[in-house]
């Protein structure tokens, strides 16, 4: 539970360094008489809020990742809690080095240690050198702890069951971030960039996105909302959706890499074609959303999502569903169609695309991993639902309005701006301080104080709160009927802990 606390620390300052971030851009960066631009330049709070959000979401993953391991083999392996302890470490080391490093570097103090210490200058990949080879043993750790946990059921799995698929995603994850290290001080810009973009679109979007898939699978299955084979069809044809679009699809990125032409054309194609599997994910949401319903009334309950036991968290999820189509579909179908790509590369709509994607689905989806399961974990009485389902609209209506209100309209006038003045003027600091624009970024504050207010802060509060109040650890499992059948392709084993499925009527109130 620690990994998920700390992750909603995270989720907090993440969101206040982009708030500090935004005010720069309206110039209201001095308070009580103090200019705090001086301290945190928005080149520090900006590194701070892109690099923290990767952080608190990849938190969540692997925490729900290992939480699920209990779930799949209730066999655990010798010394798997010294090393999943060991994990929680050096993803601490990495946070200390973000926040202490990213702010030490800009401002010089450093000296020669500035690149593996602060910030090594590459956009998206700021890291300190240091603290990047520490992630990558971390994630190394983490698929060695996915190992260890898998294996009594990978080995009569086939090889498209879901616990393969989940060691396929992690492995991946880890072997792409691999691609972070080519770029040195001295690093011709061409290469440098290809392979930071390696990083950007085919760790972040491309094999994350294969990843979300096999979560959200599990959590279906162990909610006993569908069979195994169904989240085995779904994973497979979402991988193959996904990677076909996207291993191509990474060249539309390429505009000033020095890059042919050719390639440009057929990562705009690609790319453009990644919303098909997300409008096909998305006419499966229509069906899903009714899913608790039919689930309690094969268990023989009345209701719907209200009388659901695990109803916060599936609310969560039908919001990735809703962001994966319209943040990751739609605004990405619109700034990747190759004509389009042109002329607004590096503008607001990229930030539009962005933000409703990142945070609409990972940022959803990892938190859906902390209710899912903090619901397991913490005792009852200590539940508070109302409080999570206010978050959840505060969260997702405020996203909505940043939306509407800022970055598509700003995101429009710049791309209009690139068509009458050329690149050069939409990105200078006089459109960025025009009265149109600085009117749109001071609109972003009425979804944001909702989203902040009403959703971030409570939940952080709410994760945090509750360190203290969860249940006892068992040291063996209570005997209920198996969930192998259901996860791991039908193993013979001792039976394993009951299902949340099981557990609904005891988690209801």
């Amino acid at each position: 539970y620690k990994f998920f606390a700390v992750a909603m620390l995270l989720f907090f300052l993440q969101i206040v360094a982009g708030i500090v971030t935004v005010h720069d851009f309206v110039g209201f960066t001095t308070f009580f008489g103090y200019d705090f631009s001086r301290v945190l330049p928005i080149t520090i709070t900006r590194s701070w809020h892109v690099q923290l959000a990767v952080l608190w979401i990849a938190t969540c993953w692997i925490a729900g990742s290992l939480f699920l391991l209990t779930r799949i083999s209730p066999l655990e392996p010798k010394g798997q809690v010294r090393l999943i302890n060991l994990l929680f470490a050096l993803l601490a080391t990495v946070v200390a080095g973000v926040l202490v490093g990213g702010a030490l570097g800009p401002h010089g103090l450093l000296g020669e240690w500035w690149r593996w210490l602060g910030n090594q200058g590459w956009e998206f990949v700021e890291l300190g050198k240091l603290f990047q080879w520490i992630l990558f043993g971390a994630l190394g750790l983490w698929c060695l702890i996915m190992f260890r946990g898998l294996r009594p059921a990978l080995r009569a799995a086939s090889p498209f069951a879901l616990p393969n698929w989940m060691l396929y995603a992690v492995l991946t994850i880890t072997l792409l971030f691999g691609s972070g290290f080519v770029a040195g001080a001295r690093t011709n810009f061409v290469i440098a960039d290809f392979w930071r973009w390696c990083v950007i679109h085919m760790w972040a979007e491309c094999f994350f996105e294969v990843f979300t898939t096999v979560i959200i699978a599990y959590f279906m299955v162990m909610m006993g909302l569908i069979s195994r084979d169904s989240a085995n069809r779904v994973v497979f044809i979402a991988t193959i959706l996904f990677l076909g679009s996207g291993l191509l699809g990474i060249s539309h990125n390429f505009y000033w890499n020095a890059k042919p032409e050719p390639m440009l054309a057929i990562g705009s194609v690609f790319s453009t074609m990644q919303v098909i599997p997300l409008i096909l994910l998305t006419l499966e949401a229509w069906k899903f959303r009714n899913l608790p319903g039919s689930a309690l009334r094969e268990s023989g309950e009345k209701g719907g999502l209200a009388q659901f036991g695990l109803s916060e968290a599936f609310l969560f999820l039908m919001a990735v569903n809703f962001w994966n189509f319209m943040g990751a579909g739609v605004f990405g179908f619109i700034i990747n169609l190759p004509i389009v790509n042109y002329y607004e590369h590096g503008t607001y709509l990229t930030v539009n695309h962005g933000h409703a994607a990142l945070m609409g689905v990972y940022g959803n989806l990892s938190i859906a991993a902390v209710l899912f399961c903090g619901r397991l974990m913490i005792r009852a009485e200590r539940w508070n639902a109302p409080l999570v389902r206010v978050s959840f609209w505060s969260l997702n209506i405020g996203l909505a309005l940043m939306v509407v209100l800022d970055t598509l309209p700003a995101g429009i006038l710049q791309f209009m701006a690139v068509l009458e003045g050329g690149m050069v003027y939409a990105r200078s600091q006089a459109f960025i301080e025009g009265s149109t624009f600085q009117t749109l970024t001071w609109m972003r504050a009425v979804g944001g104080v909702m989203f902040f207010l009403g959703g971030v802060t409570p939940l952080a509060w709410f994760a945090l709160s509750r360190m203290g109040s969860l249940k006892e650890a068992v040291e063996k499992l209570p005997e209920q009927r198996p969930i192998y059948d259901e996860i791991a392709g039908g193993i013979e084993h001792e039976p394993a802990a009951p299902s949340p499925l099981d557990l609904q009527p005891a988690l209801r109130k």
